[in-house]
């Protein structure tokens, strides 16, 4: 999809750490459900990804992080820039990828549901971006636009309420505000992604879920025919949590043809044992988490399960290259 420069950095600032208004919202920061965020997100989304931003951030992991040097700094300046404590503000992210193929040019949008100040949240992203914020009407909404530095792409965002921002690219918002004003349908009126949303755990930190494009799967064989078994899926349901130490990952690919399935499975199955034969003899925590993920399939499904101790994950993370550690910090 194309790039969506300010949803890049509202999310980005909420994971370091972490509006004109129409009427109708029932999503109130702080005592909104999942289901209610959810229902922002238009009907002709493709696919549903959800992060319990709250949740994530009175972890034990996230506390840590955000108590290191570098993080803490960046943390209270965020807290001082935008008025929002992410531990106690931001509630849920949910972010929509409207119908078409999955691609540099398919259009999507998140609803952060949060406790914000409008104003204060304007100067922080003026001061983010390169040009100055432009502003037009979509239906009596203002929706804004503007190019972060180094990037010649817009991005857009507009204030639903006092509880919900939608960004994302034009398109995108648009839907939002739509869906916001009860013109369009909402997600749940999309009968075949809403049979997907049903199969997946909302009591988890985050989960997706998505319609597989047809098209995309067959390109994808065109170009290597071991691949051909994956045009048999049909979703994806994703779900990722952490709890007593661990993080547990789920990823769920829906298909009908079982003899399909099975050779997607063992596909993985191969490419698993190749990589245990690759892990060098003083690198046993990669064996850790190559021993952690399972593969499973059946009549109707193909399951990818892992459980990853906070052990592991540190220890790996403490032998990265100075350079990368970095890097990846700076993504946190």
């Amino acid at each position: 999809m194309k790039k969506t420069t300010i949803l890049a950095l509202v999310l980005g600032l909420c994971l370091i750490g972490g509006a004109a208004c129409a009427t109708g919202g029932t999503a109130k920061a702080g005592s909104a459900n999942p289901e209610d965020v959810l229902k922002l997100l238009p009907v002709d989304s493709q696919g549903v990804f959800f992060v319990d931003i709250h949740r994530a951030m009175q972890t034990e992991v996230a506390s840590k992080m955000i108590q290191e040097d570098d993080n803490y700094e960046e943390y209270l300046k965020f807290v001082e820039e935008s008025g929002i404590d992410p531990k106690e503000d931001i509630f849920f992210v949910a972010f929509g990828l409207l119908s078409g193929s999955l691609g540099e040019d398919m259009d999507g949008a998140a609803v952060i549901n949060l406790r914000y100040d409008k104003d204060k949240m304007l100067a922080m992203i003026q001061d983010k971006v390169e040009s100055e914020i432009l502003s037009a009407d979509h239906n009596g909404v203002t929706v804004y636009s503007a190019s972060a530095k180094e990037d010649d792409e817009d991005g857009y965002f507009a204030f639903l309420d006092d509880s919900n921002v939608v960004v994302g690219n034009e398109e995108g918002v648009k839907s939002g505000i739509d869906v916001f004003q009860k013109t369009k349908d909402n997600v749940f009126q999309n009968e075949d992604l809403a049979g997907v949303l049903d199969r997946t755990d909302k009591d988890t930190i985050f989960w997706g879920a998505m319609l597989v494009p047809k098209e995309d799967l067959a390109k994808a064989a065109e170009g290597n025919p071991q691949l051909s078994p994956l045009q048999n899926m049909n979703a994806l349901v994703l779900n990722f949590d952490h709890k007593n130490a661990m993080v547990t990952v789920k990823i769920k690919a829906e298909g009908d043809d079982p003899d399909a399935n099975k050779q997607i499975a063992d596909m993985l199955n191969g490419l698993k044992a190749m990589g245990a034969m690759m892990i060098p003899p003083d690198k046993p925590e990669l064996n850790d988490l190559l021993n952690s993920i399972t593969v499973d399939h059946g009549a109707d499904f193909v399951l990818i399960d892992a459980s990853i101790s906070d052990e592991v994950l540190q220890t790996l993370k403490d032998q990265l290259p100075k350079e990368e550690k970095e890097g990846s910090e700076e993504i946190k």
